[in-house]
């Protein structure tokens, strides 16, 4: 799957949003890097191949998350809402082929290494670089990525993702806490006490609006709440002391 990620990058350019490098193109380098990775060095024992891989991985996480953010700046909410559709659709094509590959080669993550076999390979570094590239869609834009599970396996295919992406083991430290983030935020994993989903700016500004109206109701409320009692004293006050029958 060389064209795996292709139409992701040109949607993108298509906007002028990202200025990012085509990953079909053989994916420059990694193609390498994925050939021999099935040994921890190479004769020499000087080059460690998944260290290779990461480097170039944790470089083009850079360029994803640059995308992602870009997005933002898309000030039509419909094309907004569009391109983000399409590219989820495609990294959830792309993880769900990587699926039934792997599962199907019963291929294990925990071996932390690629297999020998070009296609499967290809598959497994489809799951691991689209993986945290959706995750990350559904920290900016949770609800348009939530209103996706209609699409037949979604929600099981990006849980059997997270999982994998963990069981490999080849993400680096802000990586892994993205994807603990976007995990939460998708209850592909418990949300813990203090969760918050930081990159959400819809939502939050929403909320803070939400507050501000329950805080004017209740302020309006309690100055209606004071206005009856003042007038209830009132009343008191002005009806005085009245005599009764048997005192006149």
């Amino acid at each position: 799957m060389l064209l795996r990620l292709m139409v992701l990058w040109v949607s993108l350019a298509a906007l002028g949003l990202a200025e990012v490098s085509s990953a079909s193109g053989k994916h420059h380098g990694e193609e390498k890097v994925h050939s021999n990775v099935e040994t921890k060095s190479d004769v020499h024992g000087e080059v460690d191949p998944m260290k290779m891989y990461q480097r170039m991985l944790k470089k083009k996480r850079l360029d994803m998350t640059a995308a992602v953010r870009s997005l933002a700046a898309v000030k039509d909410n419909a094309q907004r809402k569009s391109m983000v559709d399409e590219l989820v659709t495609s990294m959830h094509s792309v993880i769900a082929a990587g699926k039934t590959a792997i599962e199907t080669a019963k291929f294990d993550a925990h071996s932390q290494q690629f297999p020998i076999d070009e296609v499967l390979r290809d598959h497994v570094a489809g799951v691991l670089e689209n993986t945290p590239f959706l995750y990350e869609f559904a920290l900016y834009y949770p609800k348009l990525v939530k209103k996706l599970y209609k699409i037949p396996n979604f929600a099981d295919d990006i849980k059997w993702a997270y999982v994998f992406v963990h069981d490999f083991g080849v993400y680096d430290e802000e990586t892994l806490k993205m994807l603990d983030l976007a995990g939460q935020e998708l209850l592909v994993i418990p949300r813990r006490g203090d969760f918050v989903n930081p990159y959400d700016k819809l939502s939050l500004r929403e909320q803070m609006q939400w507050e501000a109206v329950e805080a004017a109701k209740a302020e309006k409320e309690a100055k209606k709440q004071a206005a009856r009692m003042d007038a209830k004293s009132k009343k008191k006050v002005d009806k005085g002391p009245r005599i009764s029958k048997g005192e006149l």
